[in-house]
Parts: C-alpha cells; sequence; structure tokens
C-alpha cells in the first residue's frame, strides 16, 4: 500500500524522471522497447544512425547509502511522517552469517535495500532519480537520451555517421560514472556493452 501511494504521488509531481523504467506504474520492460524503437527509428527517416552503450551499476540494491535516500525523500517533497518512517525502518539493521551450524556475531548493515522486498524498486527509483535529473541539466544531454531500468541504463545518441556518435556517447558516460559515483554506486566498466543501428546492409561499425 506505501509503496503504490508513493508512485502515485511521484508521477503526480514529477519526481520521478520522463526516462526511468520498471518500478514505476504504466513504464513497463515492453515501454523501453517501444521508446527505444521509436527513437531509433524517427533518427533513421531523418537519415541519422544511432549508438547506444548499456552499462549495469555494481551491487545496486545493496549498496545504497541510508542517510543519502533520507535526503532525496525529504527533498522529494513527501510528508514529514513518511520521511520519518523510513528514518525508523532502515537505520540501525544488524545482519549476522550462518554456515551449516555456525553463526557469526552481529554486523551492522546500515546500507542497502532488500532485493525483493516491497518497497525496493520504488526506494531505488527515488533514488537513481536524481543523477537523471542532473543529467539533463548538461549540455550533452541535448544529443544525448539516458535511461534508466532499475540497477541498469543506456545511453544513446544518433548522428549522421556512426563515428560522431562515439565522442557524444563517452562524454555523457564520464557524466553518470561521476554522477554515480557521489551517491556512492559504482558502474562495471567490464559490462558495458556498445550497439549501432544502421539501416545500410554491412555498413563497418567504427572502433570503440
Amino acid at each position: 500500500m506505501l509503496s503504490h501511494r508513493m508512485q502515485y504521488n511521484k508521477v503526480q509531481h514529477g519526481t520521478f524522471q520522463p526516462n526511468q523504467f520498471r518500478g514505476i506504474s504504466q513504464r513497463s520492460t515492453e515501454d523501453v522497447g517501444v521508446f527505444l524503437t521509436h527513437l531509433i527509428r524517427a533518427g533513421w527517416a531523418k537519415k541519422l544512425k544511432a549508438s547506444m552503450v548499456a552499462f549495469d551499476i555494481t551491487q545496486f540494491f545493496p549498496s545504497l547509502n541510508h542517510e543519502v535516500l533520507m535526503v532525496v525523500i525529504q527533498k522529494a517533497g513527501f510528508p514529514l511522517a513518511l520521511g520519518n518512517f523510513f528514518c525508523s525502518y532502515l537505520t540501525g539493521w544488524k545482519t549476522m552469517y550462518k554456515w551449516d551450524d555456525s553463526v557469526s556475531g552481529l554486523f551492522t548493515a546500515d546500507i542497502g535495500v532488500g532485493q525483493g522486498s516491497g518497497l525496493s524498486l520504488v526506494l531505488l527509483g527515488l533514488y537513481i532519480g536524481p543523477v537523471l535529473k542532473l543529467f539533463s541539466f548538461e549540455p550533452i544531454s541535448k544529443e544525448v537520451q539516458l535511461l534508466s531500468y532499475v540497477n541498469d541504463g543506456m545511453v544513446l545518441t544518433q548522428s549522421m555517421h556512426l563515428a560522431q556518435n562515439l565522442p557524444k556517447l563517452t562524454a555523457a558516460y564520464g557524466i553518470i560514472y561521476r554522477l554515480l559515483m557521489a551517491l556512492g554506486l559504482v558502474l562495471e566498466h567490464d559490462k558495458l556493452e556498445v550497439y549501432h543501428f544502421s539501416r545500410l546492409r554491412g555498413e563497418l561499425y567504427p572502433p570503440h
């Protein structure tokens, strides 16, 4: 119930960014595919060629800083009572490890959000929202689209020639990397995937 109410408030007041998908009502996996297909085909109609970099955030669920999340919730304009609830819910966590019959002592676990929790996706959406917002203020955002899908993301750009896309994607990725680092999140560089979309058969893709 709390998750649905938070989603309603965030969509109503524009807290979610337009390019955020999954965990948000009426923004499913199919919506991502439709949105990307529209961008690419609209570019083709203008004789533009598209390139995209897909990236993955390392250990997103267990890496969320609770103090940062509290600030995001407060800045998003939610009622004070909701902020107080999460201050109580997300602080003072402890965990222990069990191996067969051996059990460790308690360890402080004041970071992370439980994967699979009814509140996890809505909290992750809140946490990543500022990255998309701040990216939209960068000059490169006029040429590059940034999309977020929980712990995955992608940047897409279009030009007359594929080789012209790579410098723009490189610049955009650098900005995203710095913004995520500021939130305590890390990108897995070895999981980067580059895609090119061209209507010309047999076109040679530029090295990257």
